[in-house]
């Protein structure tokens, strides 16, 4: 087989399962999308908070500048 015949069949094969794939309708995709962007800027906001407080702790406590 000729690398231009395997691609063919590569390319055949890969469109029939691109066909098999249940896809999500629109409104499920944009209130998932909603969810993660929600759900990942809750998560850098919680981070964010512990980063400022051990930042802190630390300038109080271990650095000690007053």
């Amino acid at each position: 087989m000729s690398i231009i015949d395997v691609s063919i069949k590569f390319l055949r094969e890969s469109r029939a399962e691109i066909k098999k794939i249940n896809w999500l309708a629109r409104p499920q995709l944009v209130n998932y999308t909603v969810l993660v962007i929600v759900f990942m800027v809750a998560t850098a906001a919680f981070l964010g908070s512990l980063d400022w407080g051990f930042a802190y702790l630390l300038q109080k406590f271990v650095i000690k500048t007053e």
